[in-house]
């Protein structure tokens, strides 16, 4: 899904110890900017004020890992439901789909698995695979099916010393989708062809290869940091040669800060 990765909002100071918190508990502002989606040349910033919940239950988990719920696990792999997100696209702000109507948010769920890799105390190194159906979503809650789409990732986070406040993490996706789910984004119907935008059926296969670098700064026990950017490449891309994939390589960014108001351990 066309999102940052969830590992540049979700950084906790206690990623590499041994006894971690239950739950961490506060609230942060984050900004970014991304194309609208992979291909576009049109970016939409966002500023957003958010949550930061950390919780690490026996069922549910939202840590650096990601949102997920957890049905079968142990120390070294998991597997349960994981989720996506794609912003809705108003087309009077995408020059290539000007005339189109706008899209729907996207909405993606599905079994997830997580492996974690053999690493030193202070990195953590993971391989997951998500797969995702995916249902377009409109502000009067009505869902419309849209295709499934298969991700594996690799992810890895570290930090340079026991003591240090900075912690890097980067991720590197493939994605691959089905015909229904590349239309939501790449076809373009008979009544919309125009001078510079042919008609074009989507069909399946490869959607990017995808990547991201940042890192996050404790400024304070309380507070922290974060940045990062976002890569996505469809040079690979089945569907590289509709008119709606205007740049093969796109670049997001993103940046906020998180406060911790209470954590809270299970001996507590």
């Amino acid at each position: 899904m066309f999102l940052p990765s969830q590992a540049l909002t979700q950084i906790s100071r206690n990623f590499n110890q041994k006894d971690k918190p239950l739950y961490e508990i506060g609230a942060g502002m984050i900004g970014l900017s991304v194309p609208n989606y992979p291909g576009a040349k049109s970016s939409t910033f966002r500023a957003i004020p958010f949550p930061w919940v950390i919780y690490r239950g026996d069922l549910l988990k939202a840590d650096e890992e990601g949102n997920r719920l957890q049905f079968l696990k142990n120390d070294f792999f998991e597997v349960g439901l994981s989720g996506g997100f794609n912003f809705p696209i108003d087309s009077n702000e995408n020059d290539a789909r000007e005339g189109m109507p706008n899209t729907d948010a996207l909405i993606g769920i599905g079994p997830g698995l997580i492996v974690r890799l053999p690493t030193q105390s202070l990195q953590r190194f993971t391989f997951g695979l998500g797969i995702r159906a995916n249902f377009a979503a409109n502000t009067a809650g009505n869902l419309k099916e849209h295709g499934f789409i298969i991700e594996p990732n690799l992810r890895y986070w570290v930090k340079t010393s026991r003591t240090s406040p900075l912690t890097i993490f980067s991720s590197l996706s493939l994605a691959y989708a089905d015909q229904k789910y590349h239309s939501f984004f790449y076809d373009i119907d008979e009544q919309y062809k125009t001078s510079n935008r042919e008609s074009y059926k989507s069909k399946s296969g490869l959607v990017d290869l995808a990547g991201s670098l940042g890192f996050s700064l404790d400024l304070s026990k309380k507070s922290s940091f974060f940045t990062g950017l976002t890569y996505s490449n469809l040079t690979v891309s089945a569907n590289k040669e509709s008119s709606l994939v205007e740049s093969q390589h796109n670049i997001g960014y993103v940046f906020g800060f998180a406060w911790m108001f209470h954590e809270k351990y299970l001996d507590q």
